[in-house]
């Protein structure tokens, strides 16, 4: 539909899934993006022969920034069904991303923030343009927020506790030149490079054993290290006090679920994700963030 914020299209064997809402400037994931995505996973699903998924953005300079705030701002933890549904929403769409028996591939030029990142964290690669508008990120505890689309359990298993611990706590986005030591992308390229890179991925990598590593309990290495317990604390007391105890909750859930597979661990995130949105702290900054946008 020429209308949708989410394409499909078919080339090759391989499957295009093009994030592009006509009515924004970026893509944001409303319970409508979830719905038109989740179909169109589906079909891929039922699509004969394909040999990949390449999930990428029409917008210039930007993958997927986030969840849309306006499905949250009147969230109450008194009675959090609304929130759940929508939350639910979301991990169901990646569970069946996770379920697919092809590779897949985020392709990020821009901006990959909160639920974006966690997009793509549910892909098996990340392929990444060099430019200093990529920039990976989970910046919820700056709303007084957490992940709520398996972002504590993807990241860490990916990148470390430590580094995991560190994004999730200062919200800070990671760039192209830190992917040596973060390793976030699968691959960094000029843009020139992009498609080419995704489609060598799909063809020639080992995708299966890179599927089992996210999906499995986390690898011993990437546990806590002694270390750890004085270097969250020390994160935990540069933050403000209202927001302290969401980071607490946050890398508590994160700690848990490491010990599961994804399918089990993921349920620690959304419970402890339902505690915390529409506190007054959240509910406060949320208002601020529109009232600054207007």
């Amino acid at each position: 539909m020429a209308n949708s914020a989410v394409q499909l299209a078919v080339k090759d064997h391989i499957a295009f899934l093009t994030f592009d809402d006509p009515t924004r400037k970026v893509n944001v994931l409303s319970s409508q993006i979830w719905a038109e995505f989740g179909g169109l996973i589906q079909q891929v699903q039922q699509t004969p022969e394909l040999k990949g998924l390449i999930l990428q953005s029409g917008k210039p300079n930007c993958f997927i920034v986030g969840a849309d705030l306006k499905e949250l701002k009147d969230a109450d933890p008194q009675n959090p069904e609304p929130t759940r549904n929508y939350i639910q929403q979301g991990l169901d769409v990646l569970a069946d991303l996770d379920s697919l028996e092809i590779p897949t591939v985020a392709l990020i030029d821009g901006y990959a923030l909160g639920g974006g990142l966690e997009v793509a964290l549910a892909c098996d690669y990340r392929v990444v343009v060099n430019q200093p508008k990529s920039q990976l990120g989970l910046p919820e505890i700056r709303l007084a927020l957490m992940p709520g689309w398996g972002g504590t359990q993807r990241l860490p298993r990916l990148i470390g506790c430590e580094d995991a611990a560190k994004m999730l706590l200062t919200g800070e986005s990671i760039l192209p030149e830190q992917f040596v030591d973060i390793p976030l992308a699968s691959e960094t390229v000029e843009r020139a490079e992009l498609l080419s890179t995704a489609l060598d991925i799909i063809h020639n990598d080992d995708w299966e054993s890179i599927r089992a590593w996210r999906m499995d309990p986390a690898d011993p290495d990437f546990l806590p290290k002694d270390s750890f317990e004085n270097y969250v604390r020390d994160l935990l007391d540069s933050l403000e006090e209202e927001v302290r105890p969401i980071g607490h909750t946050m890398i508590y859930a994160m700690l848990k679920g490491l010990e599961y597979p994804i399918e089990e661990a993921i349920p620690y995130e959304t419970e402890a994700f339902l505690t915390i949105c529409g506190l007054e702290p959240s509910r406060n900054r949320m208002q601020q963030f529109f009232e600054k946008r207007g």
